[in-house]
Order: structure tokens, then C-alpha cells, then sequence
């Protein structure tokens, strides 16, 4: 974390791909209320959920985590299931960037690379629906 005043400014170059990345120490710093921790705490506890993580050292970033939703239903405020609710996952779409070696590139590593850009949709956490039921007649 910076500590000073000073902006800090970081260029991370991926062959023809230039990403210049900004950081401000005000929006750094956590500022989050008692009422904002005792919400998150207790929103923590309503969405049971399970990370899984996955490595591939060919995309960029390594590591994705992704979110399992564990119940069916929803807790209540007494923490038991309510089966009128379900739990679905939130997706979220994000971008990865794949090494790929470039055509004609011998085998070995310092061999030339280049980066194709991906886009995967992944699960981010967990929320409460109202089914919709529909009758046939």
C-alpha cells in the first residue's frame, strides 16, 4: 500500500499490447464504515459459497477463482433454507489474454509469443431469485 501523497504509475508491456496502470493513494485506503462491515458480515453469512480455483500458466492472469453456489435455496434470517428462494450464480464477463506461439516459431523457451485476447464468463458470487413458475394449460 502507498502511504505518501505520490501517484504511482506502472507499465506493463505484452508484446504489441501496452497497459499503463494508475494508482491513487486516497482510493486505497479502505474507508469502510462499522454498518458497511456488520452488512458485508451478515451478507457473508446468507450466500453459502465455494471458490474453485483454476491455474493456466498460457493466460494472463494465471489464476481465475470462480464461485459455486452451494444451496438450493436461500437462508433466512434464522440461517435455515428457504426452498420458496433459489441461489444463482452472478456472472460476470471478463478478459484474459492467451500466449500463443507466433506461426513459424521454433520450440524453446525466449521463442517469440504473441498474446490473443479472450473473453470468459465466470461465476462471482451467489444471489436470491424469486422463481417465476409458469402454468401450462
Amino acid at each position: 500500500m502507498v502511504t505518501s501523497s505520490e501517484e504511482v504509475y506502472a507499465t506493463v508491456t505484452l508484446t504489441a499490447i501496452r497497459i499503463n496502470v494508475r494508482a491513487e493513494p486516497d482510493v486505497q485506503q479502505n474507508t469502510s464504515t462499522e454498518e458497511e462491515e456488520e452488512d458485508l458480515q451478515l451478507h457473508k453469512h446468507q450466500q453459502r459459497k465455494q471458490l474453485s480455483i483454476s491455474h493456466d500458466d498460457s493466460l494472463f492472469p494465471p489464476t481465475l477463482s470462480e464461485a459455486r453456489c452451494l444451496l438450493h435455496g436461500c437462508l433466512d434470517s434464522e440461517g435455515q433454507e428457504d426452498l420458496s428462494l433459489e441461489s444463482r450464480p452472478i456472472m460476470h464477463q471478463v478478459l484474459l489474454l492467451r500466449r500463443v506461439r507466433s506461426a513459424g516459431a521454433e520450440s524453446g523457451p525466449g521463442h517469440s509469443y504473441h498474446y490473443r485476447l479472450e473473453s470468459r464468463l465466470i461465476a462471482v458470487g451467489c444471489t436470491c431469485v424469486r422463481p417465476i413458475i409458469q402454468h401450462q394449460q
